[in-house]
């Protein structure tokens, strides 16, 4: 994390949802990574820290010109949020629809003359019509549910495994069952 965003993150006594997002939302020239949105998307289940996260979203949503970044990742970790948060996300995005569809007029071009408000005015779409198509939304939500279940399952197995230690009930709260030593 860069210096000056941890003393800002410090000064402001900003939360630790608070601090994820920002950081899930930064202006570094790569997106947000998996791990941070699932746990992000983890403490959507809070309420005290879906109210944070929402309203930081909301934040930087907002920024403008240099800091489009801000905004087209926030729209990622939205588009994530969705599929894989608490429903309460999708309240709080259909309540806020119309600034995500505000979005769908931005426009920045940097130094160098590249439309960088492109990206974000696609996501914007790409958001609105999740939003606004429940059976759309439900698909996504099904998918998402889908690939998490694989991929969390495949990393609950042990290295060493047999047939009879491969429990399909396996969730991601349960313990990994210790192997005996061969």
């Amino acid at each position: 994390m860069a210096l000056r965003r941890h003393m800002k993150n410090f000064m402001k006594n900003y939360s630790d949802s608070e601090v994820k997002v920002r950081e899930a939302t930064s202006n570094d020239p790569w997106g947000p990574s998996s791990s941070l949105m699932l746990e992000i998307s983890d403490l959507t289940y809070n309420t005290v820290s879906l109210l944070e996260i929402m309203n930081m979203i909301w934040h930087r949503m907002n920024d403008q010109g240099k800091n489009w970044r801000h905004v087209y990742k926030s729209l990622m970790l939205l588009d994530y949020l969705i599929k894989n948060g608490s429903k309460k996300v999708i309240q709080h995005c259909r309540e806020g629809l119309f600034n995500i569809q505000t979005l769908k007029d931005f426009h920045y071009i940097d130094e160098a003359g590249k439309d960088q408000g492109y990206h974000i005015r696609e996501k914007s779409k790409q958001v609105s019509a999740l939003l606004t198509d429940d059976q759309l939304l439900h698909n996504e939500r099904e998918i998402a549910r889908r690939t998490r279940q694989r991929t969390s399952y495949a990393t609950l197995l042990p290295k060493k495994t047999t047939t009879k230690d491969c429990l399909p009930t396996m969730s991601a709260s349960e313990p990994i069952p210790e192997l005996p030593d061969s």
